[in-house]
């Protein structure tokens, strides 16, 4: 039961992300209130596409996307998003089907750009091989491709 003047704060949003990324994520958001002002992310475009995927602004989400330095994180996390709000309308009975075609063209677009990049540095020659096979602080020390 949310009061009516109750303001979201990024700790929130942060543990929201946690709970439909199902332990695959640790939110840098964690405690943010108790930081100070000079603190920044060292990548806002992960929160942002982050914030406009949950937001449905999936065409936001895309820009911000070909600025992250994770894109296929970004990618897998956005997918799984785009999937969480497609079951969570599905479940409360929402029939617009057009607002979950989008959903799920987005959810499949995020999916094949993380399919890209996993394909691109699939050999265990390839540079980013390592890049994608090296335990994440904040996805609970799991590897990209574990992830995907």
């Amino acid at each position: 039961n949310v009061e009516e003047d109750h303001r979201v704060s990024l700790e929130e949003v942060g543990l929201l992300i946690e709970d439909i990324l199902e332990g695959a994520y640790r939110s840098q958001l964690r405690d943010f209130n108790g930081r100070n002002e000079s603190d920044t992310f060292s990548n806002p475009s992960d929160l942002m596409m982050t914030y406009a995927t949950l937001r449905g602004n999936f065409d936001m989400a895309m820009i911000f996307w070909e600025f992250t330095k994770t894109p296929a994180i970004g990618a897998l996390i956005s997918c799984k998003i785009c999937n969480f709000l497609a079951e969570k309308q599905r479940k409360i009975g929402m029939t617009d089907e057009e607002s979950l075609a989008i959903i799920e063209q987005a959810a499949d677009r995020f999916e094949e750009y993380a399919v890209g990049i996993l394909d691109e540095c699939s050999s265990e020659h390839d540079p980013l091989h390592k890049f994608l096979t090296l335990p994440r602080r904040y996805h609970n020390n799991s590897s990209i491709v574990e992830m995907a």
